[in-house]
């Protein structure tokens, strides 16, 4: 839909509920991201190849994250997640190089392989218990 838009700032309306594959990937210029409580459901690639993204506010209402969904954004330093997040699929932040800290909320059940991979985190905080995916 916004694949390679010039966008510096992206802040999706309240009442969006659904991002879907591929929605923002390569916006090479978008730095700043803000979703809403409203977004329940980031779909595969939608905002993988983000270069220059480095802020993103995640709503509490999100409980999908999709595969490679913000893979490759290499200037996000850190992920809070809300608490309603329960899946984050295999390679949602890989190679996010600038990426340290990771902040998962109470919900989470799966996170699929390689979710956080090939970075240097130095923080991981899970508030809940969760089971790995092993299919990956």
């Amino acid at each position: 839909a916004f694949s390679e838009a010039g966008c510096s700032s992206i802040t999706i309306p309240m009442g969006i509920t659904y991002i879907g594959y591929g929605a923002f990937c390569e916006c090479h210029s978008l730095t700043a991201l803000v979703l809403p409580d409203s977004v329940e459901y980031i779909d595969a690639y939608a905002f993988s190849r983000c270069s220059a993204l480095s802020s993103v506010k995640f709503g509490k209402g999100i409980t999908y994250i999709g595969s490679n969904a913000f893979d490759y954004c290499g200037k996000l330093k850190e992920i809070v997640l809300g608490d309603a997040v329960e899946i984050i699929e295999s390679s949602a932040f890989s190679y996010c190089n600038a990426l340290t800290t990771v902040t998962l909320g109470k919900q989470v059940k799966r996170i699929g392989g390689g979710a956080v991979g090939k970075m240097q985190i130095v923080s991981v905080k899970f508030l809940h218990a969760f089971q790995q995916d092993t299919d990956a």
